[in-house]
């Protein structure tokens, strides 16, 4: 499920800086799905992509 909420800029650096922190092997694509414009990944985001930050 997208829920399409307002994100601003300030609020995408602090989700990257603090999943930044995580100690982890993992490495992660921030991104707004607000601001995408390519289809593709779109979908591969719709298909694949996991939320991390909703808005709440």
């Amino acid at each position: 499920m997208f829920i399409r909420r307002k994100i601003t800029h300030l609020i995408q650096a602090k989700v990257t800086m603090d999943i930044e922190e995580v100690n982890t092997p993992l490495s992660f694509d921030i991104l707004n799905f607000n601001e995408l414009t390519k289809e593709k990944l779109i979908e591969n985001i719709k298909n694949e992509g996991i939320i991390i930050y909703n808005g709440c």
